[in-house]
């Protein structure tokens, strides 16, 4: 069968994310489904501020007025604000953008087999499994606790699977 494994060393918790370096950290890249703000400043003509919403698509772009379409998956905020300045610029004078994500669309977490709700359900930095069974209604009467598995997607080519003994927790 599969070992049982221990992720307390490379689960963050949040006593850990005070520790961290976070100046290592890799920038975060929008994604397909991450709600962006783009936030133009004030507008010249009525001085109002101009700050829009865009979703990013399943195809990776936004639509920006008046360029429209701007590929935006993959990229980092900034790197999204360097390009759709560059686009602005050949018809606007001294345009201005900050990209903010308002909202990351990959933190879900999918619980399947013998719990009272199976399904999708938001899954936030520190989720446990515990906590993500806890969201599903708990396990049912006859789940079986000590073979739980878990299944991470560590990039978009690799899965790791762990089976978690849940009746030694």
């Amino acid at each position: 069968g599969l070992p049982v494994m221990a992720r307390a060393n490379t689960t963050l918790t949040p006593n850990d994310s005070t520790g961290m370096d976070w100046s290592r950290v890799p920038e975060y890249r929008i994604v397909p489904g991450d709600k962006l703000v783009l936030d133009f400043g004030h507008r010249a003509d009525n001085g109002m501020l101009d700050i829009r919403d865009a979703r990013v698509r399943p195809d990776g772009r936004i639509t920006v007025f008046p360029a429209g379409d701007v590929v935006a998956a993959g990229l980092t905020p900034m790197e999204l604000q360097r390009n759709i300045i560059a686009i602005l610029s050949a018809d606007l004078k001294l345009p201005r953008v900050v990209v903010s994500v308002e909202e990351v669309a990959g933190n879900v977490v999918h619980v399947m087999g013998r719990v009272e709700r199976p399904g999708s359900y938001p899954a936030g930095p520190f989720v446990t499994v515990m906590q993500a069974i806890t969201a599903a209604g708990g396990l049912k009467d006859d789940a079986a606790r000590n073979s739980v598995l878990l299944f991470h997607r560590d990039g978009a080519r690799t899965v790791d699977v762990s089976r978690i003994r849940l009746d030694r927790i």
